[in-house]
């Protein structure tokens, strides 16, 4: 999922699906979608209903399941579509039982999906937070409610870990940031509170790790000013640690495990929104590049690979 907040509202932001299938709020043109092999982009099947800030979740059936996401006047869709990658079409399948856009989808190792979250619409100020959450079957293609979040949240992260619990933290309440994070478990459908991020921030990514624990890195601070802090959640514990910084603050970016487990950060802005009502701008985006070691600890450090600025 692309997180998003109050200060991204000046432009839809484009969306990769499991890096081969590119989206953005359209409809009405094919979407490109990369072959591996010769490395080159071809259209293919469009969306049914534009949307943006929807999520898109690779299914173990290899289809691609999005849901939700917002009209071009903010307002959620609860509809979600299939893409059949040997069809290259996209059909429609079961709706949710609730409109949302910021919310985040997580696949579970039962092969179902977890939405969580989210907001109904942006199109009012402060919006909505929503603390339901579902589950999506595609053996069946519907969606059944689970157990509600304690703390309603939008904009967040979502991160599966090895022992199948799914912790969820941060970003935005009805009208604030929060540092708190939750815990999902499966078997029970039932959220549990655990220990809250250290620093309150937004606009940060976060990935799971190959040591069993969550990594958060980045972002904005709710206080003010770009992060290169890192954090490290422990479920074992139910805390978050402190790990090495960023060499350079950014939000809005892509963090990615890697197969040597190492975690690949790439783009994002290297600013502050500058915010007028609901509309922003980034004064600087940055294309350097970073890896970090997965087995961060408090005295890990990052890797420096190159770095450019565009005014």
């Amino acid at each position: 999922m692309i997180h998003g907040n109050a200060g991204r509202f000046g432009a839809i932001r484009t969306l990769t699906l499991v890096g081969s299938l590119t989206i953005g709020l359209a409809a009405s043109t094919a979407v490109p979608a990369f072959a591996g092999r010769s490395g080159t982009w071809t259209k293919t099947g469009s969306l049914n209903v534009a949307r943006g800030e929807e999520t898109a979740t690779l299914l173990a059936n290899g289809q691609v399941l999005v849901a939700g996401g917002a009209d071009y006047n903010w307002n959620g869709y609860a509809s979600a579509e299939l893409y059949n990658p040997v069809t290259g079409k996209w059909t429609f399948t079961g709706s949710m039982n609730s409109p949302r856009l910021y919310h985040t989808a997580t696949l579970l190792p039962n092969g179902q999906v977890l939405v969580v979250g989210g907001s109904s619409s942006l199109a009012g100020w402060p919006p909505p937070a929503l603390a339901s959450a579902e589950l999506y079957n595609p053996s069946t293609g519907t969606w059944t409610p689970t157990g509600s979040l304690k703390t309603g949240r939008w904009s967040h992260m979502a991160v599966l870990l090895p022992n199948g619990t799914v912790v969820v933290g941060g970003e935005s309440t009805s009208g604030a940031y929060t540092p708190s994070a939750e815990l999902y478990d499966p078997s029970t459908g039932k959220w549990t509170t655990t220990g809250s991020l250290i620093v309150t921030r937004y606009s940060f990514e976060a990935t799971s790790l190959q040591s069993g624990k969550a990594l958060v890195a980045g972002g904005n601070a709710a206080t003010g000013g770009l992060l290169a802090e890192a954090e490290l959640f422990d479920p074992s514990t139910g805390k978050w640690a402190t790990t090495g910084s960023l060499n350079d603050p950014r939000a809005v970016f892509t963090l990615t495990l890697l197969s040597n487990g190492q975690v690949l950060v790439a783009g994002g802005n290297d600013d502050c929104y500058i915010q007028t009502s609901r509309q922003s701008r980034i004064s600087h985006v940055t294309f350097g590049a970073l890896l970090i070691s997965s087995l961060l600890s408090t005295s890990a450090s990052t890797k420096h690979i190159c770095s450019a600025r565009e005014s």
